[in-house]
Formats: C-alpha cells, structure tokens, sequence
C-alpha cells in the first residue's frame, strides 16, 4: 500500500529515466550551405510546420520569406530551401547545436577514353 505522496517503483524509474533523458546534450546536427524545411525539420525532430514558422511566412498557400533584404517566393513546402545561418538560428532556437558540413565538387579522373583531359 502507498502512503500519500509517495511513488511507486515504477513510476519513480519512469521518472528517473525522464529526467536522464532531459538532461543529456544532443548531438550537433549537421547541415550544408542550404538545407529544405523538411530535412531540418527532421534532423530537429519537430514538425515542418514549426519550422516554417521561424523561417518565413505563408500567404494563401505560398511561402513569403525574406532574407538579407532579399524576397523569396516559394509555391510549395518541397521548395523552400534554408540558408545555413538561418537553418542555425532557427536550431538554435529549438536548442540544438549546428555542426557545418562543406560540400565540394568531385574532380572528374581524366580518362582517355570518355576524350577528357
């Protein structure tokens, strides 16, 4: 029998655990120079919507963001597309650390027989 105030076993391991969970750093997410609202919002574990609602602003189903004095226009979801400062900003916000990942072109192995140098 439980005296009043007091928690079960289990309830005070659930408890535990919770706080354990709450209380480890997340790892750093990575991002490249421009990153869609989608994989943010994945790689952050929230919704696009919420996402969205940092970075822009919508308007009978178009996405209106501005950025550096610059307008965007974008039709659908699929195609807004973050900056990486902004993509930062809005991790941040969420409380998760951005980790910047370069990407560079691959040099074509001169082959003679494709004829290039």
């Amino acid at each position: 029998m439980l005296r009043r105030g007091t928690l079960s076993r289990a309830t005070a391991a659930s408890w535990s655990s919770l706080r354990s969970f709450a209380s480890k750093p997340k790892k750093p997410i990575v991002l490249n120079d421009f990153t869609r609202v989608r994989e943010l919002s994945k790689k952050l574990k929230v919704t696009a919507d919420e996402v969205v609602k940092h970075a822009c602003r919508k308007h009978y189903r178009k996405y209106y963001m501005t950025h550096h004095d610059v307008k965007y226009k974008f039709d659908t979801l699929k195609q807004v597309i973050l900056p990486l400062d902004l993509a930062a900003r809005i991790a941040d916000h969420f409380g998760v650390e951005v980790a910047y990942e370069a990407v560079e072109p691959q040099d074509i192995v001169s082959d003679p027989s494709l004829g290039v140098l």
